[in-house]
């Protein structure tokens, strides 16, 4: 055994289940074995060295909002009355007299949904890979400096499909009944793999009915259309470090990385949509193309400073400042060829439901808008300070005021990528329009009192 030397090995199995509404379990993931090593190596034997590694899985639960969305009941209807006055107190309409019956545009009429049918039964487990390599080392009393690489991938991604066009034709030919065609689900599913799903037949409330000869179907990923799930990050960290000593200490980190891929994680910070593994991203294959490329959360350049002096036994000053590059700008717009039908690739006849979303495509005004080909957002620079005093008559007490964005930055950080609203034609009066700053400058002020008995 060599004493200059530590590895660590370890495997840890996850599990976890989700219920719909109504307490049955339509996903049950009992094995995800997850195995993690690391090894440090004291290169001197003196600590003033050291290189240090780790590969890993980790694996990612389905959120419960999942169930909330796609497995439960939903009732989603819009109906037209008449009405005869207002309330004048309450503002509540009087005399309402119905004009027609409730509709559902995508069959959401509160019915309960077969657990077999919205989660693909050959769903893979959402998961990531990790390798990482660096050093440290320790050169004089006043300076510790490194570098680090790390490398992840995504192995799987589970996002929903509502493109019920293979479904149904399956339906067709195989002789399921199917009278509602919009009431049939979006499935769960890994994008970019086979697909085996339950096909319910139903009736014209959308109810699944035993007499539909409901079977399982597989699809291949060709057939399903969609390509893989993909995600990798890539990263290059040095630090400079001047340890505590002598009054003061101080470092700085500087990070190189690129994130790239089509799918950001579970939920998308590029348009807002915050429905947790169930977002529009993946409906349509229609929508893949120009998806693949710098992901939302892409920092090219990040560059951390922070640190802190002591001004007295008691006195001490501290501050952190951020530059880091923006974020990719996005364009998303309609694609009047495909909401058409005109592509031969997607025919949208009267037998099938085809994409109808809007602005979901990577095309602006008739022209193609991959990721990643529009440019960045505005740098962000930040500096925050802090004051602290922990009086000597007090042993414990601690007093300090903070102070963030003390210049007060407010470079925009997201804009609206909506280009148009259902016409390519017409550009949206919100498009490119800041969704969220910078925190603009806040204080806070902290008393903090710790006693060892």
């Amino acid at each position: 055994m060599r004493k200059d030397l530590l590895l660590t090995l370890g495997i840890r199995n996850d599990a976890y289940s989700n219920s719909t509404g109504d307490g049955v379990k339509f996903l049950d993931m009992k094995t995800e074995v997850a195995p993690r090593v690391s090894a440090a190596w004291d290169v001197y034997g003196d600590s003033s060295f050291k290189v240090f590694g780790s590969a890993g899985r980790y694996y990612l639960q389905l959120p419960t909002q999942v169930a909330a969305r796609a497995a439960s009941r939903s009732t989603y209807t819009t109906q037209e009355f008449t009405y005869t006055g207002i309330d004048p107190t309450t503002g509540v309409p009087l005399g309402l007299k119905a004009v027609n019956i409730p509709v559902s545009s995508d069959g959401e009429y509160g019915q309960a949904k077969n657990p077999q049918s919205v989660v693909a039964a050959d769903l893979k487990p959402n998961y990531q890979d990790e390798l990482t390599l660096g050093f440290e080392k320790a050169y004089s009393p006043s300076l510790n400096f490194g570098g680090k690489v790390t490398y992840r991938k995504l192995g799987a991604g589970i996002d929903d499909s509502c493109d019920t066009r293979p479904l149904l034709k399956f339906a067709s030919e195989h002789g399921i009944d199917i009278q509602n065609q919009g009431a049939v689900n979006c499935f769960i599913y890994n994008p970019g793999r086979d697909v085996s799903v339950w096909i319910d037949g139903n009736d014209a409330a959308g109810n699944p009915v035993v007499t539909g000869k409901g079977q399982l179907a597989h699809f291949s990923a060709a057939e399903i259309g969609e390509p893989k799930a993909e995600r990798t990050y890539a990263a290059l960290d040095v630090f400079l470090e001047h340890p505590a000593r002598n009054g003061w200490y101080g470092r700085v980190n500087y990070t190189l990385s690129r994130s790239k891929g089509n799918m950001e994680g579970q939920t998308r910070s590029d348009t807002g949509q915050s429905d947790v593994g169930t977002s529009a991203a993946w409906d349509f294959p229609e929508f893949a193309p120009g998806s693949n490329g710098l992901l939302p959360n892409d920092r090219k350049h990040q560059l951390k400073m922070y640190g802190y002096y002591e001004l007295t036994p008691e006195w001490t000053v501290g501050a952190f400042a951020l530059i880091q590059s923006g974020r990719p700008i996005l364009c998303l717009g309609t694609n009047d060829a495909a909401d058409s039908g005109t592509d031969p690739a997607y025919p949208q006849g009267q037998e099938y439901f085809g994409p109808g979303y809007g602005a979901e495509y990577y095309n602006c005004g008739g022209k193609s808008t991959p990721r990643d080909t529009l440019g960045r957002m505005p740098w962000e620079k930040r500096l925050d300070l802090n004051l602290a005093y922990t009086p000597a008559f007090l042993k414990g007490l601690s007093l300090k005021l903070d102070v963030f964005n003390v210049f007060n930055k407010q470079a925009p950080i997201t804009t609206n990528a909506t280009y148009d609203d259902g016409d390519s034609s017409v550009i949206s009066s919100t498009y490119r329009e800041v969704q969220n700053y910078q925190t603009p400058r806040y204080a806070k002020f902290t008393v903090e009192y710790n006693h060892k008995f």
